[in-house]
């Protein structure tokens, strides 16, 4: 990626004052969005899936435990892609990302 912060208003906004992880409900109405989608479209461009394979992309899988924001965020890298798991970095084919998308 290119280091260029496109979200810094969203960081350390994740947590209650306690360091709770926000709820769904909590974080829709801390950042004003239904859908992880949403807030991406508005920062990034949204490219389309045939072109994920060229890698350099922030992908969406289905492939998530995260019931907050019912996806999984990682990185397009070609053919596979890379999500931070619970112990390890886990890489998935890339042709199982739903939604990419690149800087504007």
């Amino acid at each position: 990626m290119t280091g260029k912060g496109y979200a810094d208003e969203w960081y350390d906004r994740y947590y209650n004052e306690r360091y709770r992880p926000l709820s769904r409900e909590e974080m829709q109405q801390e950042f004003g969005y239904n859908e992880l989608h949403e807030a991406l479209d508005e920062k990034l461009n949204r490219v389309p899936t045939s072109q994920v394979a060229y890698g350099n992309l922030v992908g969406t899988s289905k492939w998530s435990k995260n019931n907050t924001t019912r996806v999984a965020l990682g990185i397009c890298l070609g053919d596979s892609s890379v999500f931070v798991g619970t112990r390890e970095l886990q890489f998935i084919p890339t042709d199982e990302i739903q939604f990419a998308w690149g800087e504007k």
